[in-house]
């Protein structure tokens, strides 16, 4: 599209053709009637009006012309300044968005969310790594699963069982949701205990197809819960709605190129580094080894019996889970 520089000049040098011509003319036809010594005075005055007739009638007609003609070529100009100018403004907010905005945002649901839950399985299934962090990390091992693929490493922050302390603050935001009126905190605070050691078995299991990798920590404060694919995270804010809970909170999804993306890609991967304890489930381990993990950890009471009962809590949990999503894509 022409500049408006270019515009003007143009404009110029056609009102300086057209008063160039229209002088030369008249100089000429001035000369030339000068010059002519047979014609009389009445005649000559006759030629120049007739002439000056003419030229009236043309510059009338050449300057409806012009008009139109610019009347045109303004419109047309200013047109295509206007769609630029909106292809621009389009494209800023498009590229805003993308930096500071969620992708999508998943409300808050008191049960099973369909439609979160379809969208971080398909990210899943492309991505080659899988981050988690949250509570209990209950879900991880389903995903994976469902998934039917391996990943290159999984890698999980969670609370530490053994520190009452913490598992007791997040029990007091489960007493929140109005599934869990009348309960005590002691109850939750167990049934919370429960799925951080079930959870450890069910993502032992899967260190035939993955490298897993544990970080159990005893400050994580729960406030945010974290699952992240290679391009994209979700972001679930327990305390989005201050004194009341959900099963599922209020969730946006982040893709990468966005400054949330990451920066809590940098928070997940510096607290999975310092992590008061982490352990690695392999290929070649085998239940002994497992139990050796759960001494380490301070949990001497769980032996060979314990394992096997929470590997079945625990597959029976994803079979619950399997049938919901083959409902979903059925």
């Amino acid at each position: 599209m022409p500049s408006a520089r270019q515009d003007k000049t143009a404009g110029r040098a056609l009102t300086y053709a057209f008063w160039l011509m229209t002088t030369l003319s008249a100089v000429i036809g001035l000369g030339l009637l000068m010059v002519d010594d047979k014609s009389s005075l009445q005649l000559k005055l006759s030629t120049v009006g007739g002439g000056i007739l003419s030229a009236a009638l043309f510059g009338a007609f050449v300057t409806l012309f012009i008009n139109r003609e610019s009347k045109h070529v303004m419109e047309s100009s200013l047109q295509s300044l206007f769609e630029q100018q909106q292809k621009d403004v389009l494209d800023l907010v498009s590229t805003t968005s993308k930096v500071h905005l969620p992708a999508k945002e998943y409300p808050p649901t008191g049960s099973f969310d369909e439609v979160f839950t379809t969208d971080l399985i398909n990210d899943m299934r492309v991505s080659s790594s899988f981050q988690f962090r949250g509570s209990s990390a209950k879900w991880v091992a389903p995903y994976v699963n469902y998934c039917r693929k391996s990943f290159a490493e999984i890698q999980v922050l969670m609370l530490n069982p053994v520190n009452t302390a913490a598992l007791r603050q997040r029990a007091a935001d489960r007493l929140l949701i109005p599934s869990n009126t009348g309960r005590t905190l002691d109850a939750v605070v167990e049934e919370l205990r429960n799925e951080v050691t079930r959870t450890i078995v069910a993502l032992f299991d899967l260190r035939h197809t993955s490298k897993v990798c544990v970080s159990l920590d005893g400050t994580l404060v729960s406030v945010v819960r974290l699952e992240r694919t290679d391009d994209a995270i979700y972001v679930a804010l327990y305390h989005a709605r201050p004194g009341s809970s959900a099963v599922n909170p209020t969730t946006y999804r982040y893709v990468r190129g966005a400054i949330a993306f990451e920066t809590y890609s940098l928070e997940v991967a510096r607290q999975l580094e310092i992590a008061q304890q982490r352990v690695t489930f392999e290929r070649g381990q085998d239940d002994a080894d497992l139990v050796k993990i759960f001494k380490g950890l301070g949990l001497d009471e769980i032996g060979g019996t314990e394992i096997a009962a929470l590997r079945m809590q625990a597959k029976n949990f994803e079979k619950r889970f399997f049938a919901n999503m083959t409902r979903i894509e059925r």
